[in-house]
């Protein structure tokens, strides 16, 4: 990974102007196999820009922060970017123009974006990204405001093949999990940002859990029965209720990596031994599938009604889950 960026402490450092030769010269960037670059507080020209990207055959990844495109967007194609992350402003400006900073990259799979504006025009956006970025279908989308962001993407901006989606917790309502299912013919990964911000997943300390939507919950058990290729399913914060997720059974057979909090299972230990009985669990089918018998007095019994055999037996529903997080650190099957 490379930053460019010159420093904040400057008076309006979006005055600064600098050479993209002497911020990375081509060479270097070649040789480093460079794959990830930050560009950040800076006003940069549009000829720099390409021949950064130009010397940078190898980038995947992007990122704009708090930078001032300046000039005529260029005729200039780099065909191996994958993700893009910038501000709404930087990538949707406010003035209506048939060029667009997408056209640099056309194969784009992956889009975050952050701070929208409280109004923004919906179909100058979906136009924007329909004739340049035919590949997208993941998207991160943050906003610090009430903007339906989450909605308008998943409703009006995006084709329907949306395979994954990342948003604020606190955004999640009745119209952002509609919304959601609207795709659940291609979702393979719904997640939501860390929640507090920055909090440690895999801190020595049971992650907190919030009351925001809970009387919902079971609103959301609709994800994922509903989405049959879900593999990523990422809802640290809320916590679920075994009763309701009892109800119905999910439809994402090939889940791998899970991370959702249930009520009742508040402690390391009661975690901890769910974690135990599903990792027996998977040894135990493991076991059967090479042919060496499993006596029934080592199997989880069916009479167990502990939150945490509910819990394991839950889990041991999907073959492939690989990745599992239920409040105090992630563990895997072995």
């Amino acid at each position: 990974m490379y930053s460019l960026h010159t420093p904040t402490n400057k008076p309006d450092s979006l005055a600064h102007y600098v050479f993209s030769s002497a911020l990375v010269p081509s060479s270097a960037i070649a040789t480093l196999g460079l794959s990830v670059l930050i560009v950040s507080n800076m006003s940069l020209t549009n000829d720099g820009l390409v021949t950064i990207l130009q010397g940078s055959p190898r980038l995947t990844g992007l990122t704009f922060a708090c930078v001032n495109l300046i000039g005529p967007i260029l005729s200039f194609q780099h065909t191996g970017m994958k993700s893009l992350n910038a501000d709404f402003k930087f990538i949707f400006p406010d003035a209506p123009t048939d060029a667009s900073v997408f056209s640099y990259f056309p194969n784009v799979e992956r889009l975050n974006v952050w701070d929208p504006p409280p109004t923004f025009s919906s179909g100058r956006i979906k136009e924007i990204l329909t004739r340049h970025c035919p590949r997208l279908t993941g998207y991160k989308l943050q906003d610090k405001t009430g903007t339906p962001l989450v909605p308008e993407f998943c409703t009006n901006i995006a084709a329907n093949n949306i395979t994954e989606i990342m948003f604020r917790f606190r955004h999640i309502s009745l119209e952002t999990v509609s919304a959601i299912l609207m795709h659940q013919a291609s979702l393979k990964s719904v997640r939501h940002f860390s929640f507090p911000d920055g909090i440690d997943m895999e801190a020595e300390q049971v992650a907190p859990v919030s009351n925001h939507f809970q009387a919902w919950g079971s609103f959301l058990q609709l994800i994922p029965r509903g989405c049959s290729k879900l593999e990523t399913l990422e809802l640290n914060a809320h916590e679920m209720d075994m009763d309701v997720v009892e109800q119905g059974e999910w439809a994402c057979k090939n889940l791998k990596n899970i991370q959702i909090r249930v009520k009742g299972l508040d402690t390391k230990d009661k975690i901890l031994k769910a974690i135990a009985l599903w990792r027996k669990g998977c040894w135990q089918r493991w076991q059967e599938e090479a042919g060496a018998p499993v006596g029934a007095e080592r199997r989880l019994k069916e009479t167990d009604t502990s939150i945490e055999a509910r819990v394991a037996r839950h889990l041991l529903k999907f073959d492939k889950l690989w990745t599992v997080w239920l409040g105090y650190q992630s563990w895997n099957p072995i």
